[in-house]
């Protein structure tokens, strides 16, 4: 059984984890800055796997 109310928990979560990861993209660290857009991609996922709506591609590209 779902348990919704976690559900709802864990996006808000995530939406906060997401824009955290956003206030570090510019770091200067490429392995770090590549990292977290995987991160952020993951994220992404996650939220439109539990019914959210996020936008179809994230602000943060996979290619450097």
């Amino acid at each position: 059984m779902v348990d919704h109310q976690m559900i709802q928990k864990m996006v808000k979560d995530l939406r906060q984890a997401r824009r955290l990861i956003k206030g570090y993209q510019e770091i200067g660290i490429p392995e770090i800055e590549r990292c977290l857009r995987m991160a952020d991609m993951n994220l992404h996922w996650i939220l439109w796997g539990c019914g959210e709506a996020v936008q179809y591609l994230p602000d943060l590209p996979l290619e450097d």
